[in-house]
């Protein structure tokens, strides 16, 4: 009686900790460095745009042409402030970051590097001017891990810097919805 609950109480420990290896092994998880803190960064949104080429210096940041993008929308917390005139009155900062990758005309698994094929641009700090806003790449590679029917995974490791020289580094694994 003793040994079958022994043995019970052994196998779900381990399919518990199978379960909990496998569900971290599956977690996408995207994470932002800027202004000296690295922090988990929520994904709010991601598009597959296709037959469509990367432009930081347009308006529209994407124009007709042979390929495909992906942009990533990404949310963060940003400075906790309070107003000049109302010391009691605070509000928090949030900011949204906009992750423009470009990708070949037919994407399969493979290692693309970040230098020429992206961009990061911050949406937020109105008083900044545009420039400081948009960041190129300085190092770092677009992993395109897997292509689903309906799915594209990848992982980022890259680091960009703004006109000033200020650096943001965006690491982690993505999911974006393909349409084809």
């Amino acid at each position: 009686m003793y040994r079958f609950q022994f043995v019970r109480s052994v196998s779900i420990a381990m399919i518990a900790v199978v379960a909990a290896g496998c569900a971290s092994r599956y977690r996408l998880e995207l994470f932002l460095t800027a202004e000296e803190s690295r922090r988990k960064i929520k994904v709010e949104g991601t598009e597959y745009i296709a037959n469509a080429l990367i432009d930081p210096t347009s308006d529209e940041k994407t124009a007709a042409g042979p390929g495909n993008c992906i942009v990533l929308i990404l949310g963060a917390r940003g400075e906790r402030g309070k107003t000049p005139q109302y010391s009691a009155i605070s509000y928090d900062e949030y900011l949204l970051y906009r992750v423009y990758l470009q990708l070949p005309v037919e994407p399969k698994p493979s290692t693309i590097p970040l230098s020429g094929n992206a961009f990061v641009q911050l949406i937020g700090r109105y008083d900044q001017p545009v420039e400081a806003k948009l960041f190129l790449p300085d190092y770092g590679t677009l992993v395109v891990d897997s292509i689903s029917s309906h799915h594209l995974f990848g992982t980022i490791d890259g680091r960009f810097k703004n006109s000033r020289g200020e650096p943001l580094t965006v690491d982690g694994k993505f999911k974006v919805r393909v349409a084809r």
